[in-house]
């Protein structure tokens, strides 16, 4: 009898063990403490027999608490289940897609957004018109029995922004961030004020204008998205906690370093730009401290998401957050690139190239105690949903 609970119970640890080591895990997710090996029954020691009750009766506890197929359990420290937001540039979804490219974007999505994650929102550059490429995309997202939500609205550009949310996300309101046909935002940005749990924030996913070999016009249009954010967070009944996500075409400092372009004088990262505004600054005390502004920006990402020939190339896609969502709800080091080797994986199934850029990620706490000590409530949309 020992020797078979023995088999049940390894067959439990590497269960658990391989669902840790998901591929499409952020870094943040990556990085929980392993599970100790175990290949038999005898590599678990002495001792093995009397606390073997005591493992039973914790899975069976656990079972009970939350039932199978939710998204993730809230972490050790009590901070209330974390979600995952992903950015993807889909390379140009629209007409005309092959049957094989297809067939891989839907392996690709059905992995990344399994029951079993905590992927819940999902931001998209490069969206055709709402029947070819919104609906289009919508069909290949997992489980479409009414669990997801698409916010697209069509315009004249042939390269949009949306996302698309799971169940359980209230999204307040959704518009572009221009008025359409504005010179500000070649591909038209796109706004939605979201709520999970008790984190709610205004979105903003774009694509800036591509410039290489005069990077300008991709600045100018930066400029414009941080007037905007200045003027949003300039009244405090707006929410401050925004993330700003997509294809910027522009690095971070370090991205800067290792793309292809590092040699490139005008093509400049996204903090020499921020540093211009001084209310988006991190200030430093005198010691050397750093004090935290609720309205600082933060850049991350620093990966190569852009692709050339299929492999890594540019720093392209961010996360920018406000110091109020960075300092309370982003689970700190989980935003940066999908791991691509999955990726890679069912484009040489297909013999395709699905995007010429990864998916990028990040986590944020939606519940209890924040980065801070305070307890995430939520803000409120503000006038942002009322214009």
């Amino acid at each position: 009898m020992l020797s078979r609970y023995r088999r049940v119970a390894v067959g439990i640890l590497l269960a658990l063990a391989a669902l840790r080591s998901g591929a499409f895990l952020s870094a943040g997710e990556q990085g929980a403490a392993p599970l100790p090996p175990a290949t038999d029954a005898h590599s678990l020691g002495p001792g093995f027999e009397a606390n073997l009750s005591g493992v039973l009766e914790g899975v069976r506890a656990a079972r009970q608490a939350r039932p199978l197929g939710t998204i993730r359990p809230e972490d050790a420290l009590g901070h209330g289940e974390p979600i995952r937001i992903v950015s993807w540039n889909l390379m140009n979804f629209g007409d005309g897609i092959a049957a094989e490219r297809l067939k891989a974007y839907k392996s690709i999505l059905e992995h990344m957004f399994t029951d079993i994650r905590s992927a819940k929102i999902l931001a998209v550059q490069e969206l055709g018109s709402k029947e070819r490429g919104a609906e289009k995309f919508d069909d290949l997202l997992p489980g479409r029995d009414g669990r997801w939500n698409v916010g697209f609205g069509d315009t004249d550009d042939f390269q949009d922004n949306g996302f698309f949310t799971r169940k359980g996300i209230v999204v307040n309101c959704q518009k572009t961030l221009f008025k359409e046909g504005s010179a500000k935002s070649w591909h038209p940005a796109r706004l939605g004020h979201m709520r999970a749990g008790n984190f709610d924030f205004t979105l903003v996913t774009l694509h800036l204008a591509f410039g290489k070999d005069d990077p300008g016009r991709t600045q100018h249009e930066m400029r414009h998205v941080l007037d905007w954010l200045k003027e949003y967070l300039s009244d405090p009944k707006n929410d401050p906690d925004v993330v700003i996500t997509g294809d910027f075409n522009l690095p971070t400092r370090k991205g800067k370093e290792q793309s292809r372009r590092s040699s490139q004088g005008k093509w400049t990262p996204l903090e020499d730009i921020i540093d211009q505004y001084p209310e988006f600054r991190s200030e430093t005390e005198a010691n050397g401290n750093g004090v935290r502004k609720p309205t600082a920006l933060y850049a991350l990402v620093d990966d190569q998401t852009s692709r050339a020939d299929g492999e890594p190339a540019n720093n392209y896609d961010h996360f920018i957050l406000t110091g109020d969502v960075f300092d309370e709800e982003y689970v700190e080091g989980s935003a940066g690139m999908i791991p691509p080797k999955f990726i890679h994986r069912v484009e040489g199934s297909r013999d395709v190239v699905v995007s010429d850029h990864y998916p990028i990620t990040a986590r944020f706490r939606s519940g209890g105690p924040g980065n801070n000590g305070k307890t995430i409530l939520p803000d409120g949309p503000g006038p942002i949903c009322e214009e």
